[in-house]
């Protein structure tokens, strides 16, 4: 593009960034059709989180100590509550793992 010593000319810029013809083709060509499983692909990671928290949650309750207020704000079964939510999460979550990954080998 340039010789050694050689000074850059205003032209040059524009010479020397224009896109070929193949570039061109690609750059027009549309990236994916398939949005269909968008939403499920991006739910896996919030639901996973969200069972993790309810579990660490439920955690928390069962491990506090005996002076610690939070085993007094909640009855004895959110613990319970907590856990099963977690594990609903997590199972909601394995089951569009498994929706997405059947899907794409459609």
């Amino acid at each position: 593009m340039f010789a050694p010593g050689q000074t850059m000319q205003p032209d040059d810029l524009a010479a020397g960034f224009a896109p070929t013809g193949a570039e061109l083709a690609a750059i027009s060509r549309p990236i994916s059709t398939d949005h269909r499983f968008f939403f499920r692909r991006t739910a896996i990671p919030i639901l996973l989180t969200f069972g993790l928290i309810l579990i660490g949650w439920g955690i928390l309750l069962i491990t506090a100590g005996e002076y610690n207020a939070l085993q007094e704000l909640f009855p004895k079964w959110t613990a319970a509550a907590l856990f099963l939510g977690g594990l609903f999460f997590w199972a909601l979550a394995g089951a569009n793992m498994l929706s997405v990954k059947h899907a794409g080998q459609r």
